[in-house]
């Protein structure tokens, strides 16, 4: 006998199946809405063992203490190599936009090298480079060839300088703040970016997370060459070091390649953690005027942090609300019934602390109250009642398929090793994420829908039209 849960999504592949031989009907929307579905629905029954498709994630220690994540796929002559260090731009202190100017300056040069010149030497070895910054980790990648003219001896000793032996050059410097401040002045005048700066910094307050990753203008005018090494002393150090390994090595090689990384970086001290955010207590609502035809509307609150419990069903909840193109409840009501946006939606991101959930729109300025409550009243609805039994149903069918499809390639498989590395998520993690949605019903849903989002207590900010609050 089938389980429930397969007899009602079998029922459904049926139903939705007839809709595509039978012929649209007439509301346009609705159709596209159940043809995304039943591909949904067919993926997952193409796709019934997700899990033996996974790859096999191996751990060790290296002597220096570095953890190292270890995933061999052999289908391609690629590895791909990649660096977390914990530091980022929640860490940079009272010099906003350190982290950002620290890794663009480190990119051009090394060993007396300019950038040009590093790139072509990584080309005629077969592989590429990049370093970034990011909330709560600084990273350098690297991915090279190893057959097939690939010379990785070579590619790991120069990846190895650049990122343990900086020039930070300070004609570059000067050089990538005028860059910064041009950016700093185009995100002045675009609607979007005022929006989502005001919107982080409510949010977040005095909180390591409520800066923009460039800083602003006048913290950016103060740093100079000596802050930029200091970044790196601090945070560019074994104690703060893990290595994530994907590709056509075997462990053999995976553990020297680690080594040698490792033995690159003083062991230096650990970063200190980042603090937790402070939860809103109560509603807060902020109008900026501005010249633009489209009104911008950002509505949110602190959610939860990496590894959460709760984050599977947040995740099945947020894709019926707003996380599922024409399907999601906010684009159905609010573009597809009434034409008051031409996107909107909601999504929702996990750090090392507390990430944003947020609700995103563009709308007239003659229709923005009208906008406004239709968006806080499904947001109301939505707590109040969760989400029905078809949409359980259909989102968790959704969701099974995308995740097979989100493992297809070593750049997507490093992306999900190096998260589950440097927020310590669990080796059976990839392994156990279907299992856990699949664990999920739809009362608990409900009563997690209930228990994070609060209505009452979040940040709404406006930018452009009439101030809908008067």
């Amino acid at each position: 006998m089938k389980p429930p849960r397969a007899t009602a999504l079998m029922n459904k592949t049926r139903r939705l199946g007839t809709l595509l031989v039978c012929g649209p009907p007439r509301d346009c929307l609705y159709n596209l809405r159940h043809i995304k579905q039943l591909g949904a629905l067919l993926l997952c029954g193409l796709l019934p063992a997700v899990s033996s498709a996974l790859p096999t994630i191996e751990r060790w220690q290296d002597e220096s203490g570095a953890p190292v994540h270890f995933v061999r796929e052999t289908g391609l002559p690629f590895v791909d190599i990649h660096l977390s260090f914990a530091g980022g731009w929640a860490r940079e202190g009272e010099l906003k936009g350190l982290g950002n100017l620290s890794v663009a300056t480190w990119m051009q040069g090394a060993m007396g090298l300019s950038s040009d010149e590093i790139s072509a030497l990584f080309a005629q070895y077969g592989g590429h480079y990049g370093i970034g910054n990011g909330r709560d980790a600084t990273s350098a990648s690297m991915r090279c060839l190893t057959a097939y003219h690939g010379d990785l001896d070579k590619a790991l000793e120069l990846f190895i300088n650049i990122v343990s032996k900086p020039d930070f050059p300070e004609k570059e410097l000067a050089r990538i703040k005028k860059n910064v401040f041009t950016q700093l002045r185009s995100q002045d005048e675009n609607p979007g970016s005022v929006a989502n700066r005001t919107f982080t910094k409510a949010l977040y307050g005095d909180h390591p997370y409520a800066h923009p990753a460039i800083g602003y203008k006048e913290t950016v005018e103060a740093i100079d060459v000596d802050d930029l090494r200091d970044f790196h002393r601090r945070h560019i150090v074994s104690s703060n070091l893990g290595i994530t390994i994907v590709g056509d090595v075997t462990r053999q090689q995976a553990e020297t390649i680690s080594r040698s990384l490792a033995a690159a970086f003083p062991q230096g001290e650990k970063t200190a953690d980042i603090p937790p955010v402070p939860q809103l207590e109560r509603a807060q609502t902020i109008h900026i005027p501005f010249p633009t035809e489209q009104v911008h509307v950002l509505i949110g609150q602190p959610l939860i942090e990496k590894g959460d419990a709760d984050f599977y069903a947040l995740r099945l909840a947020n894709h019926v609300f707003g996380d599922s193109g024409f399907g999601s409840r906010i684009m159905e009501e609010v573009r597809g019934k009434r034409g008051l946006a031409y996107s909107s939606y909601s999504y929702f991101r996990t750090y090392l602390r507390q990430g944003p959930f947020f609700i995103n729109f563009q709308t007239k300025k003659e229709q923005l109250k009208e906008a406004l409550n239709l968006v806080e009243g499904l947001l109301d609805d939505f707590v109040q009642n969760g989400v029905n039994e078809e949409e359980f149903e259909l989102s968790l069918a959704s969701i099974r398929g995308n995740y097979a499809m989100s493992m297809a390639s070593n750049q997507s498989i490093l992306a999900a090793v190096k998260d589950i590395a440097f927020y310590q998520l669990g080796l059976d993690y990839l392994e156990r994420y279907l299992e856990r949605f699949d664990q999920l019903d739809r009362e608990g849903v409900n009563q997690t829908i209930k228990k994070h989002i609060k209505p009452r207590a979040t940040v709404t900010v406006v930018v452009g039209g009439e101030n809908p609050w008067q």
